[in-house]
């Protein structure tokens, strides 16, 4: 029975880059223009009451007024409901367009806890925080805005 040496050879792994990496940080480091906090599960249940009326782009509007945030489908020509989710306001008032499942997902991340929007001027992306609920996980998560026509 021969005895002796086995070489392998295997790739080298590249060290884990560290998160968040410069983009990424540069996501976060966001320039407010109004700050939100809300129950995300109140979002959420208004984002998916919207979604038949989101149109051929499945897009909703989140528009930020004094007495909270009013969301409603994006195709005029479905017309259908606004609904209006209570909601603590700091900053200006705007209107961002987002495409429903992508805030869908981010808002589902969140259940059960209250979350932060930071809205951004422009086509810069919102930021949803929350502090660490009983699971003593804090979570981020960046939604891009849409470019709508006027």
């Amino acid at each position: 029975m021969p005895t002796g040496s086995l070489d392998v050879l295997a790739p080298a792994v590249p060290p884990a880059a560290p998160f968040p990496d410069d983009r990424a940080r540069k996501l976060l480091e966001a320039v407010i223009d109004s700050t939100v906090v809300v129950e995300a599960d109140a979002l959420a249940g208004a984002v998916r009451r919207a979604v038949p009326c989101s149109g051929p782009h499945g897009s909703v509007t989140l528009q930020v007024d004094d007495g909270g945030l009013r969301v409603r489908g994006s195709d005029p020509r479905a017309g259908g409901p606004e609904e209006s989710v209570k909601a603590t306001i700091d900053g200006n008032r705007v209107t961002k367009t987002f495409q429903a499942r992508y805030l869908a997902d981010a808002l589902n991340a969140f259940s059960g806890r209250r979350v932060e929007l930071r809205i951004q001027d422009g086509l810069r992306s919102t930021v949803l925080t929350s502090q660490a609920g009983e699971d003593g996980v804090e979570l981020t998560y960046l939604v891009v805005p849409l470019r709508t026509t006027v």
